[in-house]
């Protein structure tokens, strides 16, 4: 019985982790036809930065708590689940935090090494603007992937 009941955790995060990818792709075509191709490129701009935050805020650690609570669970350590549940959120709130700052402040920068001395289009300005914009996600976006595994956990509890 434990061990199905952490193929089923194993199976509920490949699960959510495929909805999330199609929800995306479903999104981003009619994204492109509304938003336009100019402002498509300052999506695609902020999107690569964003990204690459939120990879460096996370390290994983989502897929891994997904694992560890699955875990926890079928050896019925409720506990523990728990705490290092609260462990890896704070240390995601941390890097969340770090990385918003780091954004914030060189996005001027960050917009500089985008598009150079470039004239025409989209200004460093407009870039910074994105950038600024996108990075207040990295401060909700990695605690919120820990606490939606962490959900999916509990209902695969109680069913």
């Amino acid at each position: 019985m434990k061990k199905s009941s952490f193929i089923n955790g194993a199976f509920i995060a490949t699960f959510s982790i495929f909805v999330a990818k199609f929800l995306g792709i479903i999104y981003v075509i009619p994204f492109y036809h509304i938003i336009g191709e100019q402002n498509g490129s300052l999506y695609g701009y902020a999107y690569t930065i964003y990204n690459l935050f939120l990879s460096l805020s996370t390290i994983g650690l989502p897929s891994a708590m997904s694992k560890i609570v699955s875990e926890y669970n079928t050896l019925g350590y409720y506990f523990t689940k728990e705490k290092v549940y609260k462990i890896g959120s704070i240390f995601v709130s941390i890097l969340g935090i770090l990385s918003f700052i780091i954004l914030f402040i060189f996005a001027p920068s960050i917009a500089y090494a985008i598009i150079g001395n470039n004239t025409g289009g989209n200004s460093i300005e407009d870039i910074t603007f994105v950038v600024r914009i996108i990075s207040t996600a990295i401060l909700f976006v990695p605690l919120l992937s820990m606490s939606i595994n962490l959900l999916l956990q509990h209902l695969l509890v109680k069913y």
